[in-house]
């Protein structure tokens, strides 16, 4: 499905109270066309965690590395220049991702949240990876 407005919504979305330049998008791109994005909000919750807000690639390019090398490079840009000592995350129930965050380091914390969006009423389970 095509959200006209997906773009904008992406570079927009912030926490209540926060900073748009407290927010640091990261776009891969594969023979000049974009195939992936991940974003993070610079001391959310708290001062010293990074949060990833989302982490999209396009599905030709599933499967080939894409989402690691932007959540590594993410990571790296969390760790060396933000100085963020933990990263945290929300894993949606219904999307299927929680083992490539496990692989990426990630550990749920035990906390389960409602998760309401435009198209989907579910519950998300945080997740937290120490630096």
């Amino acid at each position: 499905m095509r959200r006209d407005n997906a773009a904008y919504e992406f570079a927009t979305a912030l926490p209540p109270g926060y900073d748009p330049r407290q927010k640091h998008a990261f776009l891969a791109n594969c023979q000049g066309a974009p195939v992936g994005l991940l974003d993070i909000i610079d001391g959310y919750p708290m001062p010293g965690t990074e949060f990833i807000g989302l982490l999209a690639v396009r599905e030709s390019a599933q499967d080939s590395g894409v989402g690691r090398a932007l959540f590594r490079e993410a990571e790296r840009f969390a760790r060396d220049h933000l100085r963020a000592r933990t990263l945290r995350l929300a894993v949606v129930e219904t999307n299927p991702v929680m083992g490539f965050w496990i692989k990426m380091g990630f550990r749920p914390t035990g906390e389960v949240k409602p998760f309401e969006g435009k198209m989907i009423k579910s519950r998300s389970a945080l997740m937290e990876k120490e630096l």
